[in-house]
């Protein structure tokens, strides 16, 4: 987790879950995360379809250049990659999981763009996990939108309990992994995974 805005908001997310499995939304405050505020979204689950946008950041409106507000977030992706990603959403729901996705995205005259993704479950106030409190970023800055991405690699972490968890995950960022290019022209392999989990 090299990123700064990803590790501060998974910090942040961390501290105000303490024992618990997930935060619960009305905890989230937006004045303890200005720093990562224009990168930060907010998913709803809805009954039918990807999730969808309830908050969303301006650099994240930017992704498309327009405003996010409830469209779902496969509008991000290519749709080579949706299935993937609806799998990675529904375990970060249901488990719940931690995924942390490496990203990379096609630009007009054929130049990419890398990118990182976090999705944090939370619950609401009877205590389901209904929505995903994430943050998007880019390695370099977005000259001209739209762009959607493909899923280069992910990283799952289920969250069991919190007794044993790794020094490196809750320091120095152990949800990290180094990126896996792989060529669309050809036979397209399976992003790398690599699961681990996350105690509470």
């Amino acid at each position: 987790m090299k990123d700064k805005i990803i590790k501060d908001l998974f910090g942040y997310w961390d501290q105000l879950r303490g024992e618990r499995l997930a935060p619960t939304r009305s905890e989230i405050d937006p004045r303890q995360i200005k720093g990562t505020l224009e990168h930060t979204f907010i998913l709803e689950a809805v009954q039918i379809g990807a999730p969808r946008f309830r908050l969303a950041g301006i650099e994240v409106c930017d992704l498309l250049g327009m405003e996010l507000r409830g469209m779902p977030i496969d509008a991000l992706f290519e749709p080579v990659d949706r299935d993937m990603l609806s799998q990675i959403v529904t375990d970060v729901f249901q488990t719940p999981h931690i995924a942390q996705l490496r990203l990379e995205g096609q630009l007009a005259g054929g130049r990419s763009v890398l990118g990182h993704m976090i999705l944090l479950p939370l619950r609401d106030e009877s205590g389901d996990i209904t929505r995903i409190l994430g943050a998007a970023t880019l390695d370099h800055e977005l000259m001209r939108p739209p762009v959607r991405f493909t899923i280069q690699s992910k990283n799952i972490t289920r969250i069991v309990s919190k007794q044993d968890m790794p020094l490196d995950l809750a320091v120095e960022g152990g949800m990290a992994e180094p990126a896996h290019t792989f060529d669309h022209a050809t036979k397209r392999p399976k992003p790398k995974v690599s699961g681990q989990i996350l105690r509470l």
